[in-house]
């Protein structure tokens, strides 16, 4: 698994980085399956005070994670993209 921090926002409750901060939504980023059958995933948190941070995270299919992702968002086939939820499902 390749984690990559893109960018973090938010110093002593001020916010840095970020001339705005995402809306709060049910999703938490998108994840989409390369033709290789790679996950990538670009994920955006925010805290309470506003700080957001941003990450892009590389799942190759013998990565742990892998196939916890594809449950999480309803299945997910080469070249298709899907909202990543909140929480995972069950």
């Amino acid at each position: 698994m390749i984690v990559r921090a893109v960018a973090i926002a938010g110093l002593g409750g001020a916010l840095v980085a970020c001339a705005s901060a995402p809306p709060k939504t049910d999703f938490i980023g998108i994840a989409r399956m390369l033709p290789n059958r790679t996950i990538e995933q670009k994920l955006v948190a925010q805290d309470d005070h506003g700080s957001v941070g941003e990450m892009l995270m590389v799942l190759k299919p013998t990565d742990p994670a892998y196939w916890e992702t594809i449950r999480q968002v309803g299945g997910l086939n080469p070249g298709e993209m899907k909202g990543v939820p909140a929480s995972p499902t069950t």
